[in-house]
């Protein structure tokens, strides 16, 4: 498989990705870590109308940095609202993760396989779910793909 193309293409092709297969439409990719979203049950996810400034440059160093490892790169989108795809990079942290993940050595395109439906929250309310959810709490501890800010690879 050949190497992943520099992140701007493959944002590109991620995009042009929903639309041929899923003919799903997104005009942009917004850049989503564990923190950014909640989801309370598999049907429903919560996320704040502004998303942190910093999350596109974030997504392309785990981007170039996963690229330049040779094991590959997966852009996964987890959820899509009023023509944004939310998603995020996953860099998988050996061989073995790779070859379970399927990712091999190239760019591998992805989308969640049910929907949820999104909600969108101000600041403040985004702000009080944090503080007083334990589910949310749970979700930035649990095992999953979805990188996180905190954890971030040195």
């Amino acid at each position: 498989m050949a190497d992943p193309p520099p992140f701007d293409i493959a944002q590109r092709q991620l995009l042009e990705f929903l639309q041929r297969e899923y003919d799903i439409a997104c005009s942009e990719i917004l850049w989503i870590y564990r923190e950014d979203f909640y989801e309370p049950d598999l049907s429903h996810v919560v996320v704040p109308r502004r998303l942190p400034p910093r999350n596109g440059a974030l997504a392309a160093s785990d981007y170039a940095q996963g690229a330049s490892a040779g094991l590959g790169v997966e852009l996964h989108v987890e959820f899509v609202s009023g023509g944004r795809a939310y998603g995020w990079v996953y860099v998988p942290r050996d061989a073995v993760e790779a070859e379970y993940a399927l990712v091999s050595s190239g760019l591998k395109l992805s989308l969640r396989s049910s929907l949820p439906q999104v909600k969108q929250v101000s600041a403040i309310s985004w702000l009080w779910r944090c503080l007083t959810s334990r589910e949310f709490r749970h979700q930035l501890v649990g095992e999953t793909y979805v990188p996180c800010r905190i954890a971030r690879r040195a």
